[in-house]
């Protein structure tokens, strides 16, 4: 199991790297792992859902 908590927060920095570096695939990858990160309960969860909302909203859009 903690295997699986370290690839998917590699794959959240990876995700959050490229959302720095190139807005439009990086937005689509960040997406994606915030809907990964959806099923650990505890904080995921929370963190996943306010990360989406933020993505989602029309400022964040825009960089795209």
């Amino acid at each position: 199991m903690k295997s699986v908590h370290v690839a998917l927060g590699v794959f959240w920095l990876v995700a959050a790297l490229l959302f720095v570096a190139k807005p439009p695939i990086g937005w689509i990858v960040l997406v994606v792992s915030s809907v990964c990160s959806l099923w650990y309960l505890p904080i995921g969860t929370v963190f996943a859902v306010v990360e989406l909302g933020l993505l989602f909203t029309s400022q964040i859009r825009s960089l795209k």
